[in-house]
């Protein structure tokens, strides 16, 4: 019973994937972040200073028109054959362990500028 109270106690230490994402982007100037509206929610109510879109896993693509946006865009989770008009780029990617807890164990961020590495 020791041994499985310590196992447990320890992996329950790390903070999950999506908390590492949001600690992450804290630092960024107000992007543009694109993913599924649950993850969009959570960051949301993180207070995280950006602009948030909500993109359907079921959407067959997404057209984003540069000439409008000016800042920097975030893309959480795998849209790079849905999304259309720019090069998207993997930043980073976040994980945690699944046993601890299975949604979004791993996250991948993609973004069309580098920065903050």
């Amino acid at each position: 019973m020791s041994y499985t109270t310590i196992k447990l106690s320890t992996q329950h230490k790390e903070p999950t994937a999506i908390n590492k994402l949001s600690q992450y982007l804290i630092n960024r100037n107000e992007p543009l972040v694109i993913s599924v509206p649950l993850i969009n929610y959570y960051l949301k109510s993180q207070n995280l200073s950006a602009e948030f879109m909500d993109i359907e896993y079921d959407a067959k693509e997404i057209d984003i028109d540069l000439d409008k946006i000016d800042k920097e865009i975030i893309v959480i989770g795998d849209f790079t054959e849905k999304i259309n008009g720019f090069n998207i780029v993997l930043e980073k990617s976040f994980h945690h362990n699944p046993y601890v807890n299975r949604m979004w164990s791993t996250i991948n961020l993609y973004s069309n500028s580098i920065e903050n590495e």
